[in-house]
């Protein structure tokens, strides 16, 4: 007999006190004779690893009458059918979980999985449970006091009867919610402990549901491979749900629409390595446990959803309907009304009276709620045949103009020009919604830009996509909506340009420009064309025409015309009113671009042929939460910006979760298929439409240089910076000088590298390089050995930022960096730290913590020591500060880097003190006596060296405190913003100096 299943003295007289009574009496003389006696007939259990009820309705075990008692029964028939002596243990799970314990009992050499588990396993030896109800990390979790020794024999004998969760696949308030029927069964004395043992014992197969989240229906229906679980019954409840936990969250299947594995997975990069680290069954168990209080995304919001226009329109309709009623009803609109208004809205209308009634409600809300709209509201009525012939009934403050037949879009717009007083004219269609402070917007820009005739906005469908953010007009006379199908807050939309047209259904216009041009041009009728020829002239005029992302506006679209019928049947009456528009406009045509996909972007911005263009090449996107000489591209991009380029940013691999850049006159474009098989093509489409390439990185010389060179020959102006950022040569020669076994001689170390080494770098393409740009006066000076070039500087921008938080006041110790892959110095720095000097430091520190915080490539497991005592691993974060703030000292063991190390800069603007390798402290000194001013250096490589410099620093208060204000000090000076910008400059002016030469 298993020793876990002998009688249990203390544990059976706390659960049968009806033994204590009979051996009072005298009826028995021990315990074990009132087991042995009373197990067979009241299916008593000995202790609390064997649950005799549970066994017993497993074997069947009263009905088969064996001549042994219960708990022989089990080694004698029970563990060889894999039955489960325990309702928390599952025998077949587990051996199928765990394939060597299968063959050990196949062999004979074991009785059962069980037998394993409690001796093995139970002591929490490895992750595996008993069952998929019970997760040992989950349950110390919710225990929340210091771990147990075995966790397992901690639930049944404490956690069970006190109501701590096991798994998160229960839940307990649901459960005893949905199931109110079963409460006298439960507690102390009663035949369950808990609701959740009552589950595990009679719920479960019984098709009762232990959590909210399951939909049997929903699992069903997509799951049409599964056996069994199609039985609308309670059997095929059942089988659902067992199916799902014990194969389906594995498998990645979902419980209900609400949920997607794919997606959380997808936009949770970190929960793949949570899963393996706390042993969940997989992703849906993972939110339950920490997605849900960590807010995690489990599937795609309903915003993302793609929804037709015929149901955008439906929605559209069915609100204007409404808010009609509302007016037709008594809720009249009231329009206020001024001597003199600024603006003049123009609304000419035929027929669509909930239409109007909608328009007309927002325009009373703006008139109203803003101190700076005089306006006034004119409805030109083209012969409508609906309730519009009344609308005066139903809304005062408006100028009615009416004509009994249709005159057509331009006539009417005219018309309703005549009786206006306003400074600036707004057209509108009434098909459309305005978002909030759109008009404001409106005023502003003809308040404060220069020269500008006429304004205009984002044009987006009801089921919101572009319907045009701008129009282009092409040479041919053809007209073009730019953006067409795309996303209102695609970044190509989020700046204001100066564009050829802007859609009549929200056009705002000078109104003494409009009336000195004889406003549209009536020759159009009954429309199309008349707004692309307007903006024709206003050019023409010498005005500008603005396209403005602050106005948005959603329209209908095709609400005037084609009653009834496809929106084709304007084609003919568009091809005939172009034929008109070239033969009015040629001088206008003759400077257009000819109509092409490849001519689109330059086209869609009259404003880009004034601005310098840009393009940097980088590996990912630049974002400072990805390190590696990311923060500082995306420094340089904003710079770009703010000196007013055109940016567009080639990203070579798209990262899950990185967010692009969000800058007006900035582009980013993705690689195809993580390749540069796009790259030619993209840079050759349009060679002059880009000014100068910064190319980051030497190792990307070699895949962009054959395009670069046809580039170059297309665009002889252009020019080309090779932003070396960090040289992998003073890398790969203090890795090699390290494998050696040798200190590396850092005082000589621009000599030590070969010049071998750095031509092999540049691959030999120093030729087609204009300008270099190194970050460190050491790389400058590398550089120069090999190329003829200028070599500009341009170090880091950091924001000088000191906590507060004193020196006693703080505690452990702070890495900060990013892990793209296992060849990273990052990489290499922690395994190193972790291995050889960690342990150094808890000999004078023993309850010392480390926390690791910044991106860690997904993809890339995270060694278990660094998950070990006295680590603390968080990976990214999107505030730094409170772990800034918290740790003594930062801690940068990098040995073989090159560049400066940014995280290092960061930490001493953010006032704490960092402890870095001699090669940190040789790239981060501008001169030899800054070595060990600014922060705390290693005198060698060894990890006795870092260590001691560890432990020295960490008690040192008056050193601690010098070393921070040395280094703030001198951060102010050589990384302040003001700094960067003019290294920025120096360059820029180098550049285009010669450009224009």
């Amino acid at each position: 007999m298993m020793r876990e299943f002998r009688l249990d003295v203390a544990w059976y007289k706390e659960r049968h006190p009806e033994a204590v009574l009979a051996i009072q009496s005298g009826r028995f003389q021990n315990y074990q004779e009132h087991f042995d006696q009373m197990a067979q007939d009241k299916l008593c259990s000995p202790s609390p690893y064997f649950c005799a009820r549970y066994y017993a309705q497993q074997s069947k075990y009263l009905q088969r009458q064996p001549a042994w008692g219960i708990i022989e029964d089990y080694f004698r028939y029970g563990a060889a059918k894999c039955l489960s002596p325990h309702w928390l243990f599952d025998e077949k799970y587990f051996l199928d979980k765990v394939l060597e314990v299968r063959q050990v009992v196949e062999t004979g050499n074991l009785v059962s999985g069980y037998q394993y588990y409690i001796r093995k396993v139970g002591n929490d030896a490895f992750l595996h449970g008993p069952s998929p109800f019970f997760n040992k990390n989950f349950y110390l979790q919710q225990l929340g006091r210091k771990p147990v020794r075995d966790s397992f024999f901690d639930f049944i004998t404490y956690g069970n009867a006190v109501g701590v969760a096991c798994t998160p696949l229960f839940d307990l308030e649901w459960y005893a919610s949905r199931y109110a029927d079963i409460k006298e069964a439960i507690g102390p004395s009663s035949e369950f402990e808990s609701y959740f043992q009552h589950y595990m014992e009679r719920g479960m197969k019984d098709g009762k549901i232990p959590f909210p989240d399951f939909d049997v229906e929903f699992y069903a229906r997509n799951n049409r491979d599964v056996n069994d679980i199609s039985d609308t019954g309670k059997q095929g409840a059942a089988n659902a749900l067992i199916h799902f936990i014990y194969h389906g969250i594995s498998e990645g299947r979902n419980p209900n629409r609400f949920f997607d594995t794919k997606y959380y997975l997808e936009h949770n990069p970190q929960v793949i390595d949570e899963i393996k680290r706390y042993g969940y069954l997989g992703a849906f168990e993972h939110f339950l446990a920490i997605g849900i209080k960590e807010n995690l995304k489990a599937c795609a919001p309903l915003i993302n959803m793609s929804v037709s226009e015929e149901a955008a329109k439906s929605l559209y309709e069915k609100r204007c309907q409404i808010q009609a009623a509302s007016v037709k009803a008594g809720c009249s609109i009231i329009i206020p009304e001024f001597e003199e208004p600024r603006i003049s809205i123009i609304i000419p209308v035929i027929d669509h009276f909930d239409f109007t009634i909608s328009l007309l409600k927002q325009l009373e809300l703006f008139i109203k709620s803003s101190q700076e709209a005089l306006a006034e509201v004119i409805v030109v009525d083209n012969g409508s045949s609906d309730l519009t012939v009344e609308i005066k009934k139903y809304v005062s403050g408006i100028k009615l103009i009416r004509f009994d037949q249709p005159l057509g879009y331009p006539a009417a717009c005219n018309s309703g020009v005549h009786a206006a007083k306003g400074k600036i004219l707004v057209f509108l269609n009434n098909d459309i919604e305005i978002l909030p402070g759109s008009l404001e917007r409106v005023l502003e820009i003809f308040d404060v830009a220069q020269g500008v005739g006429a304004v205009g906005g984002k044009i987006i469908k009801l089921n919101c996509e572009i319907q045009e953010a701008g129009g282009i007009i092409w040479s041919d006379g053809s007209a073009w909506g730019y953006g067409r199908g795309d996303h209102p807050l695609s970044l190509r939309f989020k700046f204001q340009r100066d564009v050829d047209y802007c859609s009549g259904c929200f056009l705002a216009v000078e109104s003494d420009l409009f009336r000195s041009l004889n406003g549209f041009d009536e020759q159009f009728t009954p429309g199309y064309y008349e707004e692309t020829d307007l903006c024709a002239r206003i050019w023409e005029a010498g005005r500008r025409v603005v396209y403005d992302p602050g106005i948005n506006v959603f329209h209908y679209e095709y609400a005037s015309y084609s009653k009834g019928r496809p929106s084709t049947i304007s084609t003919a009456l568009m091809a005939r009113n172009r034929v008109k528009l070239v033969k009015k406009n040629h001088k206008f045509l003759s400077k257009q671009h000819r109509p092409s996909v490849a001519n689109a972007e330059i086209a869609s911005d009259r404003s880009q042929n004034k601005m310098p263009k840009v393009l940097l090449i980088e590996d990912f996107m630049p974002r400072k939460e990805l390190g590696s000489g990311l923060c500082r591209s995306e420094d340089i991009v904003r710079e770009f910006v703010e000196h007013g380029w055109w940016v567009k940013v080639w990203v070579y691999k798209k990262l899950p979760g990185i967010e692009p850049i969000d800058l007006p006159f900035c582009e980013i474009i993705y690689s195809e298929d993580d390749s540069l098989k796009g790259f030619a093509p993209f840079i050759l489409k349009s060679p002059r439409n880009i000014d100068l390439i910064w190319l980051c990185r030497t190792h990307n010389l070699s895949g962009y240089a054959d395009a670069i060179s046809k580039w170059r020959i297309e665009n002889p102006n252009g020019k080309v910076i090779l932003d070396t950022e960090a040289l992998a040569s003073v890398r790969r020669w203090l890795t090699k000088e390290l494998a050696n076994g040798g200190t590396p001689d850092l005082s000589c170390l621009e000599e030590s590298i070969p010049v071998s080494q750095l031509e092999k770098e540049l691959k030999g393409h120093t030729a087609m390089i204009d300008n270099f740009v190194a970050v460190n006066q050491l790389d400058q000076k590398l550089i120069n050995r090999i190329a003829s070039a200028p070599i500009h500087l341009l170090g880091h921008k950091i924001a000088i930022r000191p906590m507060a938080t004193k020196f006693e006041q703080r505690d452990g110790l702070l890495f900060c960096g990013a892990v793209h892959n296992e060849e990273s110095p990052n990489y290499d720095s922690l395994i190193w730290f972790a291995n050889k000097v960690f342990p150094l430091i808890k000999k004078s520190f023993p309850e010392i913590n480390v926390k690791i915080i910044g991106y860690w490539n997904p993809k890339i497991d995270v060694p278990n020591l660094l998950r070990g005592e006295g680590f603390d691993f968080i990976g990214p974060v999107k505030n730094l500060s409170p772990y800034f703030e918290q740790a003594k000292l930062f801690i940068a063991p990098t040995r073989v880097a090159a560049g400066i190390p940014h995280k290092v800069h960061e930490a001493m603007g953010l006032g704490l003190p960092a402890v870095v390798t001699p090669i940190l402290a040789a790239q981060l000194a501008e001169s030899d006596s800054e070595n060990h001013t600014t922060c705390f250096v290693a005198k060698d490589f060894s990890p006795g060296a870092f260590a001691d410099t560890v432990v020295s620093a960490y008690t040192n208060q008056e050193l601690w405190e010098k070393v921070r204000a040395s280094a703030l000090q001198g951060l102010s000076i050589r990384c302040s913003p003001s700094r960067f910008r003019g290294d920025f400059e120096k360059i820029l002016k180098a550049i285009m100096g010669s450009a224009n030469e």
